[in-house]
């Protein structure tokens, strides 16, 4: 009986390279070079801009700079994405047409909108338009550049009503805002639109920045003379800023009102089933601390030796 023939074993390690360095190269990569449907945004002047800044939309629209973004900051811009399929599912058996561009007419003709969705509410075929926005603070009542938006959608669509859906994707709150076409703030924002389009395209145009609340996510806030000089906090911002400083002054006064009651009643724990809410309250004993003052000018090689700098970190305090 003749003996099998021997294979040699041979270890293909080409086989084993990944066919891409990362996901996340690719991905960044791939969303950097997408086409979004909205065509070369420097041609026409976009309903979701109307309250941008004015430099941002100079360097885009006259020096044309594109800007690569990091993966990081197109992930946060891309949400609004999962949001209108959201919505898409959410609409069910409705007639409705997504992406639905507008176009503003005569001298307005540089003015471009694009409805998230149009849909027909009745056997009429009556429209509504339905805008989406996904944001971390969902407000109570429709931020000025969503309503601006809307209005101009509206008006370049020739719809009379329209639907903004904000949402928190985290979260799950939300807020839905109903409008009705308005004619004198159609016609307004056209002029203000047209003013702004025709000072950045003069020759002799100086940029001026807008410190607002898409500040972080331009392209162009490394750049920007506007944020190097000028310290005032947005309106947007301020709003913030102030409603974090009284929830955390009613904070405050909640804490030691609950506390009280616990010293009183003697609980270390309570609960209320019908508010869905525990109350712990666990006595810390005293801890240690190194005196580093100490260690570092009387002990310079032992703190040398053991003390490490980690990253670094900010603190942040409203006055």
């Amino acid at each position: 009986m003749s003996k099998p023939e021997q294979v040699d074993v041979v270890e293909h390690t080409e086989s084993r390279k990944p066919k891409f360095p990362s996901l996340a190269s690719l991905m960044e990569e791939t969303l950097n070079n997408r086409d979004n449907g909205l065509g070369d945004r420097s041609l026409y002047f976009g309903a979701s801009e109307i309250l941008s800044c004015e430099e941002a939309m100079w360097h885009a629209k006259i020096r044309k700079v594109k800007k690569r973004r990091s993966l990081k900051e197109l992930i946060v811009l891309l949400r609004g994405n999962i949001g209108e399929a959201l919505v898409a599912e959410g609409l069910g058996e409705a007639i409705f047409e997504p992406q639905v561009e507008g176009k503003g007419v005569d001298e307005y003709d540089f003015i471009k909108s694009h409805a998230d969705f149009s849909v027909v509410v009745n056997k009429n075929g009556e429209k509504i338009i339905i805008e989406v926005k996904t944001t971390n603070s969902v407000p109570k009542s429709i931020r000025e550049s969503w309503f601006s938006q809307v209005q101009v959608q509206m008006g370049t669509l020739k719809i009379k009503k329209a639907i903004l859906f904000a949402m928190n994707l985290n979260t799950g709150d939300y807020e839905e805002f109903r409008l009705t076409f308005n004619q004198t703030v159609f016609e307004n924002t056209q002029k203000l639109i047209k003013e702004k389009w025709d000072r950045i395209h003069q020759p002799d145009y100086v940029p001026k920045g807008e410190c607002g609340p898409l500040c972080a996510s331009c392209s162009f806030k490394l750049e920007c003379n506007t944020l190097k000089t000028d310290k005032k906090l947005p309106d947007e911002i301020a709003e913030m800023a102030k409603r974090l400083k009284e929830i955390k002054k009613e904070q405050k006064l909640l804490e030691e009102n609950i506390k009280a009651f616990m010293d009183m009643a003697s609980y270390n724990r309570a609960k209320s089933e019908k508010h869905d809410v525990i109350v712990d309250i666990s006595p810390r004993s005293g801890y240690e601390q190194i005196d580093f003052v100490k260690l570092r000018f009387e002990y310079p090689e032992v703190y040398k030796d053991v003390v490490r700098r980690v990253g670094k970190t900010t603190a942040m305090n409203i006055y």
